[in-house]
């Protein structure tokens, strides 16, 4: 598929649905930038942390206009248009974004650890929200990628079914946004030990129809 931008989406498959991602190189430029911002929002001290896992932004990201939030929502905004050119389904001429930041530092974890010792990020989705997606900015050392993961529930989990599994993993990689569809149930780790001055930032990002008043 082209783009503009000429992104490089790929699919694959979480049980049967689908699942696409798309990547930057890690180093690129604007990523340290749109880490930057975040902490400044964070850091500025306007926002109760003790009612959300991590240190989460309002999901207000999509109003940003620098020039390097425009190279981020010009990246996420091709790759949702190239997946849901091949949707069937889709009947609506115009779609919004709604984007948020999320920070797992040391001192994330120990507020979170008061509600249990492993946490994870309570299992949701994203409806109406017609894909979701989760963009890398930072990782630390420890623990590994693959002790991130998301964690994907099977839609037909409650059949029995013994050649499908019940949950699926998908490890974070810095540069890498992962897409999938906003109904499929997921959760994400938030209690980690996370060495002192690192951290996890990522964005994530819904995709939905925007629904014209009559």
């Amino acid at each position: 598929m082209g783009g503009d931008m000429g992104n490089e989406v790929e699919r694959s498959n979480l049980f049967t649905v689908p699942m696409w991602s798309a990547s930057v190189p890690a180093d690129t430029p604007w990523i340290g930038t749109l880490v930057h911002d975040i902490d400044a929002i964070l850091d500025a001290g306007d926002l109760d942390f003790e009612q959300c896992s991590g240190h989460q932004t309002l999901p207000e990201l999509q109003y940003r206009s620098e020039p390097h939030w425009a190279s981020f929502f010009a990246f996420v905004t091709e790759t949702f248009e190239q997946i849901a050119s091949t949707a069937g389904q889709l009947r609506w001429a115009t779609h919004g974004l709604r984007s948020w930041g999320l920070r797992v530092n040391q001192v994330s974890s120990e507020k979170d650890k008061k509600r249990g010792p492993v946490r994870t990020l309570l299992t949701h989705n994203h409806s109406p929200a017609l894909l979701t997606s989760v963009f890398t900015c930072e990782l630390p050392s420890s623990p590994l990628p693959e002790d991130l993961s998301t964690v994907f529930y099977n839609p037909a989990s409650h059949i029995n079914c013994p050649w499908q599994n019940r949950t699926a993993l998908v490890p974070p990689a810095v540069g890498v946004l992962s897409v999938f569809p906003g109904w499929i149930e997921h959760a994400a780790p938030i209690v980690s030990p996370v060495p002192i001055g690192e951290r996890r930032v990522i964005i994530s990002t819904d995709y939905f129809p925007e629904f014209e008043s009559t």
